[in-house]
């Protein structure tokens, strides 16, 4: 009859040490973690056979024979990736609650080379440790990092619905997506980035926006936003004997200008006068103007995004 020894006697209490490790990890644990509970390579050998560990690869196991949640996976890219790599681009974007899906991928960023694994896209790049931090003790890149590097992958719609995202549930990081922008020198999210902060009407002075109303309609335009055309914001257009007006905001080539009437600027019986008598000058010299309240963008944004976009169609 066959007595177990005191290293198989232990087994049950070191398993018990790897499921704990693995729990804190979704589930998810590393070949050094193993061992580290005190299991050797063969006794991960045996368990991977019995279907008591699955082989997930780079070294990494999961738990059982259930394959990891989204998180898990996330836990697996940093285990495989080594202490100086964090997660990044889009996975990031979700776990700051920027985007929803994580997509096919998960995101890393080392800045060592690392070998390419299954279902993990690596970048290589050196992070500022400005732009390291943690999100539910899985390590991350900033905000503005994240920000920064979504700028270069995704398509500008994701782009601005990400940066509106991190504006109204991160408003105390407003500054820092200024702060990274003056220091990211030719990364390739530097510029898109810019300009999608410039769209939601962000003041890199403040980092926040110029106005409620101003910021309103932005939020609403960005669904729409790859089918609108270049335009400027205050801009200076003339009108008839070379007057001059300054637009809210002007797409130039379409003569389509967009103002926005908040109620503090326009309540008073001469200044709402003069603002129509404007128009009148303006549409005089093959203008369109059309002017947004803030009770047409609350009750009814949609159609009010609509007919601006079918003008600027017909004027294009």
């Amino acid at each position: 009859m066959h007595r177990p020894n005191a290293g198989e006697r232990a087994l049950p209490r070191l398993w018990v040490d790897a499921r704990e490790q693995a729990a804190r990890q979704d589930n998810v644990i590393s070949l050094g973690q193993l061992l580290d509970c005190g299991l050797s390579k063969d006794v991960v050998s045996h368990a991977v056979r019995m279907g008591r560990l699955q082989l997930e690869g780079g070294g990494i196991y999961c738990m059982g024979a259930v394959p990891p949640s989204p998180r898990g996976r996330c836990w697996a890219a940093l285990l495989g990736g080594g202490k100086e790599c964090a997660l990044s681009h889009r996975t990031a974007a979700v776990l700051w609650a920027l985007v929803k899906d994580y997509g096919a991928f998960i995101h890393v960023t080392s800045r060592t080379h690392r070998r390419h694994r299954r279902g993990i896209v690596l970048h290589q790049a050196s992070l500022d440790p400005r732009d390291i931090t943690r999100r539910n003790g899985l390590r991350v890149t900033s905000l503005a990092r994240t920000l920064l590097d979504l700028a270069a992958t995704e398509i500008e719609g994701v782009l601005l619905v990400a940066v509106r995202q991190a504006l109204t549930l991160h408003k105390g990081r407003k500054r820092s997506l200024f702060a990274i922008l003056d220091r990211a020198g030719g990364h390739p999210g530097r510029g898109p980035l810019r300009r999608a902060l410039e769209a939601l009407a962000v003041d890199p002075a403040s980092g926040d926006s110029r106005g409620p109303l101003e910021d309103a309609f932005w939020l609403a335009l960005v669904p729409y936003m790859h089918l609108v055309p270049s335009y400027q914001r205050n801009l200076q257009i003339r009108g008839p004997g070379d007057e001059v007006h300054l637009g809210d905001i002007v797409f130039a080539k379409q003569r389509v200008v967009v103002e926005l009437d908040a109620r503090d600027h326009h309540d008073n019986d001469p200044a709402f006068d003069s603002d129509r008598r404007r128009d009148q000058r303006l549409i005089a010299s093959g203008w369109i103007v059309i002017r947004i309240t803030p009770r047409h963008l609350k009750d009814d944004a949609a159609s009010v995004i609509s007919d601006l976009l079918a003008t600027l169609a017909a004027r294009s």
